[in-house]
């Protein structure tokens, strides 16, 4: 500090009517602004004849490249930050957060309110399809296994084979050779569904026992039960039992529990009356048979209401993602005609899961059931399921008739019409007057083009030659200014000349 110290230098600041040199920031502004403008007041008293000592001079001269150095203050532009490490923030924080925002320029604070717009936006785009997923009221599910076999395996069938399904999805197959449950689906191959899969072997394993037990029963009471000689049944037969369980909408779980035989309904299990409902006269023997041992039939009814449920429940939870999924279906009408009859046929394609509503409306108002005629739901190899229902209707009132579409994956229905293609001669005109569009604007974007270049060729002649001028005009005017600045000798024989000599 002993540049500031010098009585020259106050002296001078009070000479020129200028306060004494501070260092301190005491009012308020900043120490580099002032420092600025104390050194430039000292530049200003020695370029006005005062004089400093050497060191004072030394040191001045250091004080100059400073502030060449750092930036000064009032110079910054709008929207720059300031120089220098930004101060640590106060344990109040409420001061310091209100003077950042209040040094922050107005083009910094636009640009930060339309980035949290940004990305509130972001937010509700991606929150849209959890919402709708939540309005879409739940659907139901069901678990189902599907038991068949045949008195004479080799025919193909095995003696006893089983198959569980969660909705339509394919996740564990048994067999009686094996005597071992094979996983069907990748979501149950994982460490969590080792406690469900070691159940669900047990009692794969029991009703492979049950199976073959009835399966003699039911052979036995159609007198189908003799052998030949060689030990084998003289003619083959074929049981399948399907059980499982459903769980609605509301929560509400249904059970069901049959059994065929030959390919016709057998028997039925009636879990609310703990019977069995006979489908045929040959199944009265089995019905009365069963109906003795009531432990059967309290067990049965114990796994259908209880045990089902939660083995689905456990089963969609680890199927989550795959089970719950809903794809919409793509409908579309087609038209076919032919000799006498129209027939309009509308297809709903690449839908899951499979449970699809499909209807026919004439002026807005449902068709009777026995005009239409419906078809089979049939999967697809991707996973996905397709449907069609097609109806005959009189040439000329397609446009009457609509097909209505419902299904888990639509928030509303969907219908689909038959709309009669463009005319040939419309179609032509159409892509003519495009073609004709088209190739005016080609045109007329390569006439300005065209002129653009010729504009600027003009105006590049134009500069050519105006340079050439000029220059034309420099190479004149030099030898003139030439013979000006260094005019030429008078010869002596000039009469107007008269040499001086030192002598008068």
């Amino acid at each position: 500090m002993g540049l500031f110290r010098s009585d020259k230098v106050q002296s001078t600041f009070l000479h020129q009517g200028r306060r004494p040199l501070r260092t301190d920031t005491s009012q308020g502004q900043r120490g580099p602004g002032r420092f600025h403008q104390q050194v430039l007041g000292i530049e200003e008293s020695s370029s006005s004849g005062v004089s400093f000592p050497p060191t004072a001079r030394k040191r001045i001269a250091l004080a100059r490249k400073f502030c060449l150095a750092s930036p000064q203050p009032g110079r910054r532009l709008q929207g720059d930050l300031p120089a220098g490490p930004a101060p640590p923030p106060h344990a109040g924080g409420g001061s310091s957060g209100r003077a950042a925002a209040a040094e922050m320029s107005p083009g910094a604070r636009r640009a930060r309110l339309l980035l949290l717009l940004l990305l509130l936006l972001l937010f509700l785009l991606l929150q849209l399809p959890t919402v709708a997923a939540q309005r879409r009221p739940p659907r139901s599910h069901s678990l189902r296994y599907l038991f068949m076999g045949a008195s004479v395996p080799d025919l193909g069938l095995p003696l006893f084979e089983a198959r569980g399904y969660v909705d339509d999805q394919l996740f564990v197959s048994y067999s009686h050779e094996s005597r071992r449950a094979e996983p069907r689906a990748q979501w149950v191959r994982t460490g969590a569904a080792s406690q469900l899969w070691l159940q669900l072997s047990q009692s794969l394993k029991g009703w492979d026992h049950m199976f073959i037990v009835d399966f003699w029963t039911i052979m036995d009471n159609h007198n189908h039960s003799k052998v030949t000689k060689l030990g084998v049944s003289s003619e083959s037969h074929t049981l399948q039992v399907i059980l499982g369980c459903e769980v609605q909408e509301d929560n509400s779980t249904t059970g069901f529990w049959k059994y065929g035989y030959d390919g016709q309904n057998h028997l039925e299990f009636c879990p609310e009356t703990l019977d069995w409902r006979a489908a045929e006269p040959k199944a009265q023997a089995t019905k009365l048979e069963w109906e003795v041992n009531k432990i059967r039939a309290k067990q049965n009814r114990a796994y259908l209401q209880r045990d089902c449920p939660e083995q689905l429940r456990q089963l969609l939870e680890l199927g989550r993602g795959v089970l719950d999924r809903q794809v919409p279906p793509l409908v579309k009408m087609t038209h076919h005609v032919t000799s006498a009859v129209t027939t309009l046929r509308c297809q709903a394609l690449s839908f899951y899961p499979q449970n699809i509503t499909m209807k026919w409306l004439k002026d807005r108002q449902p068709l009777d059931a026995e005009d239409v005629e419906p078809k089979d739901v049939l999967p697809n190899g991707d996973g996905t399921y397709q449907r069609w229902v097609a109806l005959a209707v009189a040439p000329g009132e397609e446009q009457r008739y609509t097909c209505q579409v419902e299904h888990p994956g639509l928030d509303q229905p969907l219908t689909a019409s038959w709309e009669a293609p463009m005319s040939g001669t419309l179609v032509v005109g159409i892509i003519s007057g495009i073609a004709v569009c088209i190739i005016v604007l080609f045109t007329g974007i390569l006439f300005r083009i065209l002129r653009k270049r010729q504009a600027s060729r003009g105006a590049m002649g134009d500069y050519v030659l105006a340079e050439y001028e000029e220059n034309e005009a420099r190479s004149v005017s030099q030898p003139a200014r030439a013979r000006g600045r260094f005019p030429a000798h008078q010869s002596d024989s000039d009469p107007s000349h008269t040499p001086l000599h030192p002598d008068g």
